[in-house]
């Protein structure tokens, strides 16, 4: 059975047609997902359209940040209110029933929890080299399944960096999407 990922092509972003295909069939095997940087929605769409039924996604993003290029000193993108409220219209249906919880808030500063289990973390926050450590490490501590992220390329030098940095080899590579097992 295959993936459905026609709204969220819909979406502006930066997240590929083979990286949405990959995000969607990764959400068909999960009860619960947290996504660390949702800017508009597109990927959160992917995976919230294709999550188990009564499955949730927590979108965790402060809607206020500013996201540096790949040289790591000028501001590539800013988000605002005006950013959440199209995250909100791009992805109603699945606020409003519950799949998705939108989470106003850097992930750091989202409470470690284990309950409910947590099967997937997706990482596309600040791509800064500092930042990415500390929202792995940060991962980590909620012990998903699966942990990945975007961007992993040398064009955002701080992803590639940090990610090889805590797993090495351990990873698995599509797109620019990177992905490890935990548990």
């Amino acid at each position: 059975m295959g993936v459905n990922i026609d709204k969220a092509l819909t979406i502006t972003g930066w997240m590929e047609y083979n990286e949405l295909v990959l995000l969607a069939s990764i959400a068909k095997n999960c009860d619960f997902i947290i996504e660390a940087g949702s800017f508009k929605g597109r990927s959160t769409r992917a995976m919230a359209d294709n999550i188990r039924e009564g499955g949730v996604i927590a979108a965790v993003d402060p809607w206020n940040a500013s996201i540096h290029n790949s040289d790591e000193t000028a501001v590539a993108l800013t988000t605002d209110e005006s950013t959440r409220h199209v995250f909100y219209l791009n992805n109603y249906k699945h606020v409003k029933n519950g799949t998705i919880i939108m989470t106003p808030k850097r992930f750091t500063e989202l409470t470690p929890f284990t309950s409910p289990p947590v099967d997937f973390i997706f990482i596309d926050a600040d791509h800064r080299y500092k930042a990415v450590i500390e929202d792995i490490e940060h991962a980590i501590k909620f012990n998903p399944k699966f942990l990945g992220g975007h961007d992993y390329h040398e064009d955002w030098p701080g992803v590639k960096r940090a990610v090889d940095e805590k797993f090495g080899g351990n990873i698995q590579v599509e797109g620019t999407i990177w992905l490890t097992k935990l548990r």
